[in-house]
């Protein structure tokens, strides 16, 4: 975390007097146009690849590649930072095809880096249509058919059973434990266990960011009840915005906590970093509601940003976040709606428990893999009874029946008052668990 994100002057640099030729971006590079400029000025070629915003001028690289430029023709304009790569690798093979540089050798077989592309997908939280949908369930059949040792490793660490592995599993277990390295320390890591050969070096890595990954759910965890408190003290009825800082929160997981706040309290969200004279932000933002937009009518106090609709990265002075934050909730009420600030959940429909049969499971599951763009089906169930409950370390499982049918819930929360033997109805997002089983997964319970 100690070098940001974007190209870099010095690395570039470091990197021309090594003798490299060419320098190809991942994820990153749209919004670096000087960096670029001085790059080429002595003789460094650069290609762009990135999927994030294009703000105003294209880089003067050797090429972008950006599925949000303009004048980009390509038809799937949400593609992932990885799924950007692969394209590009997919087109430099058939380049090298009609080249005749295969000819009496093996192409490489890039189905086996569908994996890979999978994790990235999911983990960027990128609408998963079109090609990404592609990518993610082709991914996933590779990663429970034949996975590297390094995501093995992850599985086992992880306690997830490979056969049963799913987008939930990429979004919840692999990739938090992949993002841990970077957020706390040096992501190098997440890197070398993807592409290491040896199981038992992979499984050491993948005990080692675990470990990363406790780590930072416990300065997660105190951050957001330091954020939490500060809210406590600010009449929200009335605000569109949230924007908030202190000294000590640290850069690598201030994007987690702006998720966090987004989600409780339903405003568009920046927490910052202090660091020095500068403030580094993360800003979180509501479907509907286009934070870069919003960013972009504050320019005058942001020395630099990008980003996404719903997710950007910031650096603000620290002596200009008081009128940056006036100017960002001075501008948002011009856009942001009563109407946008309002939940509202759509029920695909309602069931009792004795239509939930294998076959149930089975035809929701055809509708997967979901996330973005493609959202878990939500049914809702009138009556249940609470037969038992326990409470785990992370969720809460229980059982409920209605009509002598007894199913298992699994579930984030309990409300408070809610006992075994208490008739509840429950919304929920079902979801196939293998042996012909299901599990539904609670996302609101409230008294019959």
């Amino acid at each position: 975390m100690l070098e940001g994100y974007g190209l870099k002057r010095e690395h570039l640099k470091r990197a021309k007097e090594k003798g490299v030729s060419l320098v190809v971006t991942v994820d990153c590079g749209i919004s670096d146009i000087d960096e670029v400029e001085e790059a080429t000025s002595y003789g460094l070629d650069v290609i762009v690849t990135d999927h994030h915003t294009v703000k105003g001028d294209i880089p003067p690289a050797h090429a972008v590649l950006n599925p949000k430029r303009p004048d980009c023709s390509y038809p799937m304009r949400d593609l992932a930072g990885v799924g950007v790569v692969f394209v590009l690798v997919c087109v430099l093979r058939r380049m090298m095809r009609e080249r005749g540089l295969f000819r009496g050798k093996s192409e490489p077989n890039l189905l086996r880096y569908l994996d890979l592309v999978a994790i990235g997908t999911v983990a960027d939280i990128v609408p998963l249509l079109g090609d990404n949908r592609i990518y993610v369930r082709y991914g996933l059949e590779e990663i429970r058919r034949n996975p590297r040792p390094g995501v093995s490793a992850l599985l086992d660490v992880a306690g997830v059973r490979r056969e049963y592995f799913d987008e939930v599993d990429i979004g919840f277990r692999l990739g938090p434990r992949l993002n841990a390295a970077g957020r706390m320390g040096n992501s190098f890591l997440s890197s070398l266990i993807l592409v290491e050969e040896s199981p038992l070096r992979a499984m050491e890595m993948a005990r080692l960011l675990a470990e990363q990954n406790t780590e930072r759910q416990s300065v997660e965890g105190a951050i957001l009840r330091e954020a939490e408190r500060a809210l406590e003290r600010i009449e929200l009825e009335d605000r569109r915005t949230i924007v908030l800082w202190q000294e000590g929160w640290h850069p690598g997981v201030i994007g987690i906590v702006a998720s966090r706040i987004l989600e409780r309290y339903g405003r568009p969200t920046i927490i910052f970093s202090l660091e020095g004279a500068e403030a580094r932000g993360s800003a979180r933002s509501l479907p509907g509601v286009n934070i870069m937009e919003l960013l972009k009518r504050c320019e005058r106090w942001i020395e630099t940003y990008g980003g996404h609709a719903q997710a950007a990265g910031l650096v603000v002075r620290r002596s200009n976040l008081e009128s940056f934050a006036r100017a960002l909730e001075e501008e948002a009420r011009g856009i942001v709606r009563g109407e946008d600030l309002e939940r509202e959940i759509c029920i695909d429909g309602e069931v009792t428990l004795d239509e939930l049969t294998e076959r149930f499971f089975s035809e929701v599951s055809l509708l997967a893999p979901f996330g973005e763009g493609n959202q878990e089906p939500l049914f809702l169930a009138r009556g249940a009874k609470i037969v038992n409950y326990e409470k785990k370390r992370n969720y809460t499982s229980f059982r409920v029946s209605q009509n002598g049918v007894v199913q298992d819930v699994i579930s984030s929360f309990l409300p408070d008052g809610i006992s075994a033997g208490d008739r509840v109805d429950i919304l929920f997002s079902p979801r196939e668990s293998g042996r012909g089983r299901g599990k539904l997964f609670l996302r609101d319970l409230t008294p019959s």
